[in-house]
């Protein structure tokens, strides 16, 4: 009984470790197509207006985020992200902003 016990705790204890967030483990920098490694909102403004299924792959060292209009997000800042904010029912995107 102590074994199925300490089995069933150990299963538990990995599957919440499962959860845990990894660090970044690279020491090379962020680095966005100018170099940068933050987002520059005049590289993306454009895409206002246009389909959310036409957004290209984001460039190395951005991270692009498309949400729609009722999504929840995170309120975090990070300058490497573009995040591209759509209508649900048009597809269209209303919104680019940084961070």
């Amino acid at each position: 009984m102590f074994k199925a016990i300490s089995a069933m705790s150990a299963v538990a204890f990995l599957g919440l470790a499962a959860c845990a967030p990894t660090p970044m483990t690279t020491d090379e920098p962020i680095r966005s197509a100018d170099g940068t490694g933050q987002c520059r909102i005049e590289d993306w403004k454009s895409w206002e207006g246009k389909s959310r299924q036409s957004l290209p792959t984001a460039p190395q060292g951005l991270v692009f985020r498309v949400l729609g209009s009722t999504d929840a997000a995170t309120m975090d800042y990070r300058q490497d992200r573009v995040t591209f904010t759509y209508d649900e029912a048009t597809q269209k995107i209303t919104r680019v902003s940084c961070g």
